[in-house]
């Protein structure tokens, strides 16, 4: 199936209530700066839990910056935003100055994983850690240092980053660095630095991920301990050159500088930035499937064995079997996460089983399936999976929405191809599919998120049902990326109903749309 429409396809159907996401919630811990939750900083909060837990424990921190510098040296707790961009953690620190100063490397990024809120190294394994649906950003300013934003002490294993912006402009943003048995997932991320944005040690898997390349060098990087299996996927990804750069190329992969260290990427299904000029370092790299922003370039021609079917390269088996995150990730966020299969899977079988991760605070998930965007509704259940009967070769559309009460949390929509994979089109300037607009209501605000380039520019218009515009946001992209408007429903004088939500780019010679109701 078309990377471009796996990105996003056609229309979506958004129908939320205006209700709280607070309103019979699950979470075990809440974070408020405004001391409305358990706790104002989410240290405290950690700190609150059992060094000795051993069943997840969900920590909901609500909009707003937090300015902190936090270790975690226990395990199974998840750290949810309300919300991705407006949920934002912040610190500065640098790796060599704080080295200097501590006397050890140990907590010299925003977020620590294995070492104590003292910023000194856990005695034991941090394990079953879940970061997702907020932002973490180290807001060192410099691009030839390590800024670290997410970072292990050697010391961890099965860590989720989903849902989230994670941000630096300097070397090694997130970086999982437990060597033997590190194993580490991500999905539907952004990552952004200046050298390795990714790089981790051990057995990772990547999907539907970002990577952005600041500063000329590589935004990804990997070592293999000698004699093991371990490897780094990349599934659905895209590279770019961050709107911030001002080299003219950069490559793709980095190696260890250690000729005993190796690497082992696979690479499926991505899309690789013109400004991305060449592979890189690496000791093993397979391509599948890869294709580039306006035209291809050789080094990313398919490379995969033919022994190795690619609908096969799943999460499970990059961990050799020995870890399952799509089914065993804790119910943690607010809305239905982790699809099987991955957005926008392709060469599937006629029997297809779906399956997803429940929203944290869903009761019922109300199901909708079908051959077109937006899908139909199916049904409501109580349960994570759904086997629909009688699929025929074609593109399929699903999306799952968390229900709790008069509370609907709205899903993201999802694809999948029965049969053959449909070719990539890659004439940029006549795809559509590339855009994303999605609309969605809270707290009497309509929330409108969107992608466009550098310095393109778009409307955003609200229509009521007769078609009068009721609203219009102009906007000016200052670099390419995922960007957030809001319109207040009461200020605008918007009534209960349905509405229709447009965005109009190249002065409306490429309009997408979205419904949605005001309750």
């Amino acid at each position: 199936m078309s990377f471009l429409i796996r990105l996003f396809s056609g229309i979506i159907y958004v129908c939320l209530t205006t209700g709280s996401i607070f309103a019979a919630e699950k979470a075990d811990i809440i974070v408020a700066k405004d001391g409305t939750g358990d706790y104002t900083t989410i240290q405290a909060a950690i700190n609150s839990i059992s060094s000795s837990n051993s069943t997840n424990k969900t920590i909901l921190v609500k909009n707003g910056t937090y300015n902190e510098h936090i270790g975690i040296d226990r395990s199974y707790i998840s750290i949810i935003g309300e919300s991705r961009d407006r949920t934002i953690i912040t610190y500065s620190v640098e790796r060599t100055a704080w080295t200097t100063t501590n006397g050890s490397a140990v907590g010299c990024a925003v977020l620590n994983i294995g070492c104590t809120s003292a910023f000194k190294k856990s005695s034991s394994t941090v394990t079953d850690i879940v970061i997702g649906n907020l932002t973490v950003q180290n807001t060192f300013d410099s691009t030839g240092v390590k800024t670290m934003v997410i970072k292990d002490e050697g010391n961890s294993t099965r860590i989720y980053v989903v849902n989230c912006n994670v941000w630096c402009k300097g070397h090694d943003t997130i970086s999982l660095w437990t060597t033997a048995t590190g194993m580490y997932y991500h999905a539907d991320c952004s990552f952004k630095g200046s050298v390795d944005a990714v790089c981790p040690r051990g057995w990772c898997y990547t999907v539907g991920c970002v990577f952005y390349e600041i500063n000329g060098n590589a935004p990804l990087w990997h070592e293999v301990a000698s004699g093991t299996t371990q490897k780094f996927v990349i599934r659905t990804g895209k590279v770019l050159r961050d709107s911030s750069s001002t080299s003219s190329s950069f490559k793709l992969l980095n190696q260890n500088n250690s000729s005993s260290l190796g690497t082992r990427f696979y690479l499926l299904d991505c899309m690789i930035s013109s400004k991305c000029t060449q592979e890189g370092s690496a000791t093993e790299a397979y391509f599948y499937n890869c294709h580039g922003e306006t035209t291809d370039q050789a080094w990313y021609a398919n490379s995969l064995s033919s022994t190795l079917a690619q609908s096969s390269i799943t999460a499970k088996w990059t961990f050799d079997n020995n870890w399952d995150p799509e089914n065993t990730m804790p119910s943690a966020l607010p809305f239905s996460a982790l699809p099987q299969p991955w957005n926008g899977a392709y060469g599937l079988a006629s029997g297809v089983t779906l399956k997803w991760i429940k929203g944290r605070n869903a009761a019922q998930n109300n199901v909708y399936f079908g051959t077109t965007n937006p899908p139909p509704f199916v049904q409501s259940q109580t349960t994570n999976t759904y086997t629909p009967s009688n699929l025929s070769s074609g593109t399929y559309y699903w999306r799952v929405d968390a229900i709790n009460g008069t509370d609907t949390v709205a899903g993201s929509l999802w694809s999948f191809t029965n049969g053959a994979q449909v070719s990539v089109n890659n004439n940029k300037g006549k795809i559509v599919e590339r855009k994303t607009f999605n609309v969605s209501q809270r707290n009497g605000t309509i929330i409108f998120n969107y992608t466009l380039d550098k310095s393109e520019i778009a409307v955003i218009r609200l229509f009521d049902i007769q078609g009068r515009e009721m609203a219009s946001l102009p906007v000016v992209s200052q670099g390419d990326g995922l960007f957030t408007q809001y319109l207040q429903i009461k200020k605008y004088g918007l009534s209960k109903g349905k509405y229709i939500a447009s965005m109009s780019l190249n002065e409306g010679s490429i309009t997408k749309t979205a419904e949605i109701t005001i309750h």
